[in-house]
């Protein structure tokens, strides 16, 4: 696996693959006959994450990791690891840990935010469409609904969609639809 290159243009198909190669490799891991060299290739997985993890703490990259969501969220998804005892007799425990700090990732990330001039708004709430043609709508935060009406640029960050402007239409109060 490759080390974590930080930049603000992440995205969330690289997070979302970095996270299952992690598990991957560790149901590989944990299908080794040779508990003692699982045990080493285990230290060797725990320390890529705890790698990455330092990487993303670092203060030099705390604005990239405050305006970049599949970061800020792989950075939440190492948070979410606890390990038992570093031996062979807690080794499933400690594998089963990255599955379970995925099962998180997975379940937390609504994947869609509002950026008002290019800053997320974590307060404005992102409706994902059910189906492919309907829009996305928002319930803005009152800091991102005072940013367009003062004619910031407003942008959609969202799983699977390039950064894009985005146009709001009224719908009812603070409900927007978005317009791609």
């Amino acid at each position: 696996m490759e080390k974590l290159i930080i930049r603000a243009d992440v995205t969330w198909q690289e997070i979302d693959e970095r996270v299952n190669d992690i598990s991957k490799r560790a149901h590989e891991i944990n299908q080794m006959s040779d508990r003692q060299k699982a045990l080493k290739e285990f230290r060797e997985l725990r320390d890529y994450v705890e790698s990455d993890m330092h990487e993303l703490k670092l203060s030099r990259n705390s604005e990239v990791l405050d305006n970049c969501a599949p970061l800020h969220y792989y950075h939440l998804y190492g948070t979410h690891i606890h390990f038992e005892k570093f031996d062979t007799e807690h080794l499933v425990w400690n594998l089963d840990e990255f599955d379970q700090a995925k099962k998180w990732y997975e379940a937390s990330v609504s994947r869609a935010y509002i950026l008002i001039e290019g800053i997320p708004d974590y307060d404005s709430t992102v409706f994902i469409p059910t189906k492919p043609m309907n829009p996305y709508t928002v319930d803005l935060s009152p800091t991102a609904f005072k940013a367009y009406s003062n004619g910031k640029h407003i942008q959609l960050q969202a799983h699977g969609l390039a950064t894009q402007n985005v146009r709001l239409e009224e719908t009812y109060g603070q409900l927007f639809e978005i317009v791609l």
